[in-house]
């Protein structure tokens, strides 16, 4: 004779009513759904946490480039403080200030590694002469500089990659804005030194 045995009668336990089938899917449906709200939670503080990193990082990088900023313009001043009766002899206007020369460079534009200081040895670059230049963080170019006699001085900040940096350029902007005037022209941020 071939008698079916009930599997929960086989482990002693009683077999559950339709009661107490519905109350542990009751109970599985809010497990499940805490479990959904625990990710979506840990997600949204992932997702902040990213976030919080990346405004630090952007801070980081403005405040590196306006230290910079600082420190070009001191090597700048300094040579013209230190050597006053220098002439670059491109044009009239401030010939104490390094100008390089159009000759070479278009538009009086190079990297200030090539900046020469009017006024003493020739060849005398403002790396050589008054030490360390800082370098453009990572996502920038190396910092320019222009002397013209229409716009003055300037530092000319470009990014590596078309229209990259976007937002550490118009926080830097807005940052100097406030002791220098600063111009966005396409992807390059101009910081006027000297008019």
């Amino acid at each position: 004779m071939n008698v079916k045995v009930d599997e929960h009668w086989k482990f002693g336990r009683s077999k559950p009513t339709t009661t107490q089938a519905s109350e542990t899917g009751f109970i599985s449906g809010y497990l499940l759904y805490g479990i959904a709200l625990l990710s979506v939670v840990g997600l949204a503080y992932a997702k902040i946490y990213d976030s919080y990193s990346q405004a630090e990082l952007v801070d980081r990088t403005v405040n590196t480039l306006e230290t910079q900023v600082q420190t070009l313009m001191v090597r700048v001043i300094r040579c013209v403080s230190q050597y006053p009766d220098g002439t670059h002899g491109e044009f009239a206007q401030r010939p104490a200030f390094p100008a390089p020369p159009v000759a070479t460079y278009a538009n009086n534009r190079t990297v200030m590694s090539n900046v020469e200081c009017p006024g003493i040895p020739s060849g005398s670059k403002l790396l050589t002469v008054f030490g360390y230049l800082p370098q453009a963080p990572a996502g920038f170019n190396e910092w320019e500089y222009q002397h013209t006699s229409a716009d003055g001085v300037r530092l000319i900040l470009s990014p590596s990659v078309a229209n990259g940096e976007a937002v550490v350029r118009t926080r830097l902007k807005n940052r100097l804005g406030l002791g220098y005037e600063v111009i966005e022209s396409g992807d390059e941020l101009i910081i006027t030194l000297e008019k």
